[in-house]
């Protein structure tokens, strides 16, 4: 059964380290450490995420059903990397919807301010 739009809207909006962990596994699957690794390198550690608020933020999603475990992680991995996560199709709607939501913020704020503006100087 499909979600209905504001099923997908009960989601959002997202917080920021979760959309950075949705967005480091929607490429492909992967383990904790290269998930963090990922979040990092789309961050530049700022602001930084411990292994801690990751796992949490991962059980969040995993509860959501918006990532969920790969049973068979690529033949490739190593094995020391334990359990490895997939964003769902539903995690891949919700992803795409919180970047609708983002671009409307950004519009708003874009029309908003303008180069002239005193308040920006």
């Amino acid at each position: 059964m499909a979600e209905k739009r504001s099923d997908i809207e009960a989601y959002l909006p997202l917080k920021p380290a979760v959309v950075h962990i949705l967005l480091a596994i929607s490429g492909g699957a992967s383990h904790g450490y290269g998930v963090i690794q990922s979040v990092r390198e789309q961050t530049e550690g700022r602001p930084p995420l411990s292994n801690g608020a990751f796992y949490r933020h991962l059980a969040w999603l995993l509860e959501r059903g918006l990532v969920a475990e790969v049973e068979r992680p690529p033949r490739d991995a190593d094995p020391r990397r334990g359990t490895h996560y997939r964003i769902t199709e539903l995690g891949d709607r919700v992803l795409s919807a919180e970047g609708g939501r983002m671009r409307e913020v950004l519009a708003a704020i874009e029309s908003k301010a303008s180069p002239t503006d005193e308040r920006i100087a």
